[in-house]
């Protein structure tokens, strides 16, 4: 599921919701609305994602695509 799939992947760096929501530019509630599914990260914020933390194109998959096909 995409919350435990970001939780773990901000645990592994030492940072929080909060913390992704300044690098992505956006407020803490949008993370939360994300992470709830009852909004979708977009485009940019994706590959914002992918550039802050290295992501392969497999831990894109495993992150954002895998739980919602």
């Amino acid at each position: 599921m995409l919350r435990e799939n970001i939780r773990k992947l901000l645990a592994k760096y030492g940072q929080t919701q909060s913390d992704l929501a300044q690098i992505l530019g956006i407020t803490y509630q949008s993370i939360s609305i994300k992470l709830n599914g009852k909004s979708s990260f977009t485009l940019n914020e994706i590959i914002r994602i992918v550039q802050v933390y290295g992501l392969s194109a497999e831990e894109v998959y495993d992150i954002f695509i895998k739980d919602s096909i």
